[in-house]
């Protein structure tokens, strides 16, 4: 089954609603644009909460209200945009926890 078909029966069936946006950026060029700041801890600790839960929906809208609340979160959130576009829920939960206990994966690709 293609990969677009199985995204189409997931969505009539299940009723959800694909969020589609617009690469602003890859995320190498986020990288390189200056040291990943993550959001505060209580703000870490919410995303991962919503990752938890699989409200990917929320963990977007919240990503992009720190974003406007603190334009530096940028190369950050970025990062996280790529993880969710790419629906590697996985690597985002590990994304958010490692950066909420202080480890930080920023070495990591996404």
């Amino acid at each position: 089954m293609q990969a677009g078909a199985l995204f189409d029966k997931i969505q009539r069936f299940l009723g959800v609603e694909w969020i589609h946006t617009e690469e602003k950026a890859p995320v190498v060029a986020a990288r390189e644009s200056g040291p990943l700041l993550p959001p505060s801890a209580e703000e870490l600790a919410l995303l991962s909460r919503l990752v938890a839960s699989g409200r990917v929906r929320n963990v977007v809208a919240e990503a992009v209200r720190m974003e406007e609340t603190d334009p530096r979160l940028g190369p950050w959130i970025e990062q996280l945009r790529g993880l969710v576009r790419t629906y590697q829920l996985r690597k985002l939960q590990e994304f958010v926890d490692g950066y909420a206990a202080g480890t930080g994966l920023s070495g990591e690709s996404a």
